[in-house]
Parts: structure tokens; C-alpha cells; sequence
């Protein structure tokens, strides 16, 4: 984070406050650190002169900062030299914000004495107030403190600038300090003590990798002779090392190494990843996707077993790499109606970037090919593309198929666990399909996954990371299950980043043009040059249809059509009857009246192929053209059975 500048233009302002904060219009930074220190029970009038730890205290922290004072005359020798200069004390706190050592000031020696700003001294937050070593203590990041932006009136004449200091594992251990004057604040302090905090961190790393056991030295080297890209990361997600592959897979900017190990240090370029996945992943011995690549991690520990850093090997590409220019995905999606075109543009300009994408269509129009080609069509077109049919599975199922589970988490369960589809889908797209089909339970936990991309398996164990592109899909009309309470609100806005729809079969205007194409995909399939013709009267047949169950209906009965009619042209009769008239034998039944609306189609075409089929449902969904699970769907619609 960058450097927290606080600062009061005139103490009267630092008095109104005092007064009446609540009137103040000062930033907001300083005023959230003014009212820490007033929770905290500080005066603003406590005298400068008060906590100053005894010889014997100050000798057992500065032994329990053995690694970080060690450091101090090799690196801190001319930061003291330059800002004493300037007439800057610098000072070097633990991480409670006692001064462990105290050295420069030049004119500003004298008084920096009279405030305590010297070894033994505690400047934390909850003595002083804010002031610089207690507030980049509690804010974990640089800070300057100038004037009256001391929470104490007795500090009001200092200007102060500090950087809190972080171990190589992650931990606050110190904080490097420079004060002055209030009336001579520097940048150029300010700039110093950065650089000097940098370089302490530097030197404790090297201090750690100095130490590791000789396991971990192997490690290394092998990283140098590894034939593919290899990384070095250390906290908080930092690439430090890498070798020339791994630079020019992940475009690094190095210089040479230090030592034989074949890596070069990393000097620029490098985004920073994200630590706690990549160390989660390294300790339970799972593999991590960097920068949408496959690596396997290895952990590095020091002698106490605490995780240093992680060792990365960048799988290879198991495939030829694509070519500069591929074919558009979108072209699977055959048509030239207006609208599914309309659609098809939308959704390339979409698929470039992250937003959730919710497909509102009917049954059978391609819902899953446009997922498909969206994937396809993304920055994430490398990594797997996993679907999920929320319909077709029990509340329980499906809740295990998308998260996992834990070893023997239920009767039956596998002993090792499973993954699940996030885990499969991590770095991917996910699609899920059917989402209006899902029970309350299983909305509001994919809710809770999608607030943080956070989950745990069924039946307990670690909590999990996965970074998925979210499709979603639907025939329902959700709007309508929400006013119902049958589907949440809040669901459906994280679903609904971006609305597409695709028409129907009836509505199109290229019915012909694509009955054709699939003529030709399943001539292709069967390996014939040659794909079936439509006669005129299976063209006015065709058209007159209402299709139920759109496009995959058609490429089923231009299928069974094309079976039957043995090479000869398509005609009426080698298509499957969709509308069946009651069987003689039968008790005579009313005469359905023509559709009035889409549902009134819906049904009827429902009810006549049940009628044919003699009930049998899986057969009902062959001549519809739909899954099983569309069909009892339908069938609880229109209340049959």
C-alpha cells in the first residue's frame, strides 16, 4: 500500500475537533485514527515524558529481535548518516512499538530526547495516540504523521515518517522510523525510510533461506535444471525467481541470479498472486493454476517447519499451441435469423470479459452450444469447461456433484472424496444449466460460493478456493419464481451479469437454412458425402410444425427421416408423427382445441406424444427431442400424469 499521509493545516483545528468531532470536516483517514485513539482511553494532554520500559525489558526485546538488529549496522549505517543530515532521529520499534535502538538527529538530538525518542521508549497507539510507529503498526502500511496530526498536543512540534517491517513469513516484526522537526518535514525521509524498510525485509529473507535445511537447497537447484518454466514465490504472492522459460511464458523482466541454481531474480512485470490459494494448495498437495496455467507446488519450510516460500512447475502444454487466427466458436450456433445473429454478437463482445452470463431460452435451442462457444471465445478457452444440469439431479446430489464431498462424508461416499465440478471447473467456465430447477438450499449455497469464490466440501474439511466464469441457463421464467418465493432475488442478480436469450424453432426465419445444415452434420457423422434432400412437401411439412422442442426436435426427426427414407428425397411420411389421433379402441375423447398461445402448443404436443408413447416417459423425451427431466417438468406444468 502506498504511504498514509496525515496532516492538520492549524492546531485550531485539531482543538474544534477535540471539542466537537462530529462537526469536523477533516479527512476521514485521520479522523478514524483520532477516534482509535480516544476508544483507546489516550489524553490528548498526556505528558511527552511518560512510558519508557526498564535496561532489563529493553534487553530481553532486543534479544527476542535478535534477526532484525542483526541487520541494522550492515544496512542502516548511512540511513542514519543521511537523515541525521537533515536533523532526523531514526529509530528502529518492535512490533509493540518499543524503540529498540536510536541513532542520529543532528540539531533535532536535543529535543528528540526531551519527547522520548530514544531506546526503551513505547510508541504504540494505545500510550500515544496516533503518531507514526503505533499507527504503521496498526494500519500495516507506511505512514507520516506531521504537526498536529498527533493525536498528543506534546508531539504536535514532530514530523514523522515510518514503514512497518515485515518477517519472511508474512509477520510484522518492527518498524523503521525517521522524526524531525514539524517545521522542516522532508520527502526525501519519507522516500528513505521505505527504501531502508525494503531493504531489512530483503535482508531477514536472506537471513531465513540462509538456514534451510539442505532438502530445501535441492529443491532449488532441481527448479534450475527443471526442462519446463519454474518459479520461486514468497509472501504475500511475490514471483522472486524464475527461469528463462517461466520469464518468457509469464513476459518477466530478471537479472542474473545470485549463486548456481539457474534462476534469475525478478525485477518487474510479475503480477502478484494470490498467496493464501497457492499455499493452501502447496500444503494439502493439490495442483494451482498461475497465470491460467497448470503447476504442481512444492512447499519450502524452514527448520521450524514454517512455509518460506513455494516452488512452482509450470506444466507444459500437452497440445500444439492454436493457431494465430481460429475459427469463430459462434459458428456452431448455424442460422441468419436476426436474432439469434443479434444474439451471436452480443455474446463474442461478452465473452472477453468476466460478467456472469444467464441464458433465458427455451428447451432445446442451444442453450449449451452458446455456453460452449462462449468458453471458447474467452480468455479462459485453456482451461476446462464443466457442465452441470441442476434439473437433473435431487437437491442432495447435485449440492455433492458441485462442491464435492469429504472422505466417507455420507453412506456410500468415496474414501478419498471427491473434487466435485468447481474443483474441475477452477481457472474454467462452469455452465449450469436448468439453475431455476434448484431448491433453497442449494440457491443459497452457490449464493454464498459466489459472494467470494469460497466453499467447503459436503461433509466438512478445509475450506476451498475456486475461480470459475459462471453461465447459467434457464426456460423458466424467474421473475415470475420470484414473485412466487420459489427463487431468490439476490440470486438472481449475481447470476444475471448479463442477460442472452435465443428464439425459439417457431419463431425463426431460417427454419430451412438450418433443417439443411443439420442434414449435412449428420451426412458427416454417418461419413456419406452426400446429405439428404428435402422434398417441397417436406419443406411446407416442416414449416407448418410448431416444435415443441426446437432445434434438438428437428435434428431428431430430420434423423429419423433420413434413416427411412433410405437415400430417396425427405418427404412427410419419413418423419415421426408429432400429432397422434386418439386409437380407435379408445372411449372417444374431445377434440383439443388449435393452440391459442405458446403454453396451449406446449401442452398439446405434450399430451400427444404421452398418447403415442402409451405414458412411457423416456420415450416421450426421444420423440420430443428433450431429457427426461424436461418432460416430468412439463408434465407437473400442466398437471398430467
Amino acid at each position: 500500500m502506498g504511504l498514509l499521509e496525515l496532516q492538520v493545516k492549524t492546531r485550531r483545528a485539531w482543538e474544534e475537533w477535540m471539542r466537537a468531532p462530529e462537526r469536523s470536516t477533516l479527512p476521514a483517514a485521520l479522523q478514524r485514527c483520532w477516534r482509535r485513539a480516544r476508544r483507546l482511553g489516550v489524553r490528548p494532554e498526556s505528558p511527552a515524558a511518560e512510558a519508557v520500559v526498564g535496561h532489563t525489558a529493553l534487553a530481553e526485546r532486543r534479544g527476542a529481535a535478535g534477526a532484525l538488529l542483526e541487520a541494522v549496522p550492515e544496512h542502516l549505517a548511512p540511513v542514519f548518516g543521511g537523515l541525521s543530515a537533515l536533523n532526523f532521529r531514526v529509530l528502529l520499534a518492535d512490533a509493540d512499538g518499543t524503540v529498540l535502538h536510536a541513532a542520529g538527529g543532528g540539531d533535532f538530538s536535543e529535543h528528540a530526547d526531551a519527547v522520548r525518542l530514544i531506546a526503551g521508549s513505547v510508541w504504540s497507539e494505545s500510550l500515544r495516540g496516533t503518531n507514526a510507529i503505533g499507527t504503521a503498526l496498526r494500519e500495516q502500511r507506511p505512514v507520516a504523521v506531521l504537526g498536529a496530526a498527533h493525536f498528543v498536543r506534546a508531539n504536535h512540534g514532530l514530523a514523522c515518517y515510518a514503514a512497518p517491517i515485515r518477517d519472511p513469513y508474512g509477520g510484522l516484526c518492527g518498524v523503521l522510523d525517521a522524526t524531525s522537526f514539524a517545521s522542516a518535514p522532508s520527502p526525501l525521509a519519507a522516500v528513505t525510510v521505505l527504501a531502508a524498510a525494503g531493504t531489512l525485509e530483503a535482508a531477514l529473507r536472506r537471513q531465513a533461506w540462509a538456514a534451510l535445511p539442505a532438502s530445501t537447497g535441492l529443491i532449488q537447484r532441481l527448479m534450475g535444471r527443471f526442462p519446463g518454466p519454474a518459479l520461486l514465490i514468497e509472501r504475500p504472492g511475490r514471483i522472486s525467481r524464475a527461469n528463462p522459460l517461466a520469464a518468457a511464458r509469464l513476459s518477466l523482466r530478471t537479472l542474473p541470479g545470485e549463486g548456481a541454481d539457474g534462476l534469475d531474480v525478478v525485477v518487474s512485470g510479475a503480477a502478484s498472486l494470490d498467496w493464501e490459494h497457492l499455499a493452501a494448495a502447496a500444503q494439502s498437495g493439490r495442483r494451482a493454476r498461475i497465470a491460467g496455467q497448470p503447476a504442481d507446488l512444492e512447499p519450502l519450510r524452514d527448520g521450524q517447519g514454517r512455509l518460506l516460500a513455494i516452488a512452482a512447475f509450470l506444466r507444459q502444454p500437452v497440445t500444439p499451441p492454436a493457431p494465430p487466427r481460429r475459427a469463430d466458436p459462434f459458428r456452431r450456433l448455424v442460422g441468419s435469423d436476426p436474432q439469434l445473429c443479434a444474439t451471436r454478437q452480443q455474446a463474442h463482445r461478452l465473452a472477453e470479459t468476466a460478467l456472469p452470463i444467464l441464458l433465458l431460452a427455451e428447451t432445446g435451442t442451444g442453450k449449451g452450444l452458446l455456453a460452449q462457444a462462449i468458453h471458447d471465445a474467452s480468455p479462459r478457452s485453456t482451461a476446462p469447461f464443466v457442465a452441470l444440469n441442476c434439473g437433473a439431479l435431487s437437491s442432495e446430489l447435485l449440492m455433492t456433484e458441485l462442491f464435492g464431498h469429504a472422505p466417507h462424508a455420507f453412506t456410500g461416499a468415496a474414501p478419498g472424496g471427491r473434487p466435485g465440478r468447481l474443483a474441475e471447473a477452477d481457472g474454467g467456465t462452469l455452465f449450469l444449466d436448468e439453475v431455476a430447477e434448484m431448491s433453497p438450499q442449494m440457491q443459497a449455497a452457490l449464493l454464498r460460493f459466489l459472494e467470494d469464490g469460497v466453499y467447503r466440501p459436503v461433509g466438512g474439511g478445509p475450506l476451498r478456493r475456486a475461480n470459475v466464469r459462471l453461465i447459467s441457463a434457464t426456460c423458466r421464467d424467474l421473475q415470475d419464481l420470484i414473485a412466487q418465493g420459489r427463487f431468490r432475488a439476490d440470486l438472481f442478480y449475481r447470476l444475471c451479469g448479463a442477460p442472452l436469450s435465443l428464439p425459439p424453432l417457431r419463431a425463426r426465419t431460417d427454419l430451412l437454412e438450418l433443417a439443411r445444415a443439420l442434414l449435412r452434420q449428420l451426412a458427416a457423422q454417418e461419413g456419406s458425402p452426400f446429405a439428404a434432400r428435402l422434398s417441397d412437401d417436406a419443406v411446407d411439412w416442416l414449416v407448418a410444425q410448431p416444435w415443441p422442442g426446437n432445434v434438438r426436435q428437428l435434428k431428431s426427426a430430420l434423423h429419423c427421416a433420413t434413416v427411412l427414407a433410405d437415400g430417396a428425397p425427405l418427404a412427410p411420411r419419413h418423419f415421426p408423427a408429432l400429432r397422434v389421433a386418439t386409437a380407435p379402441a379408445a372411449p372417444p375423447a374431445p377434440t383439443p382445441a388449435e393452440p391459442s398461445s405458446l403454453a396451449d402448443a406446449e401442452s398439446l404436443a405434450l399430451q400427444q406424444a404421452l398418447a403415442e408413447t402409451g405414458g412411457n416417459i423416456s420415450a416421450t423425451a426421444r420423440t420430443l427431442g428433450v431429457a427426461r427431466s424436461t418432460v416430468y417438468r412439463l408434465m407437473e406444468r400442466y398437471s398430467l400424469r
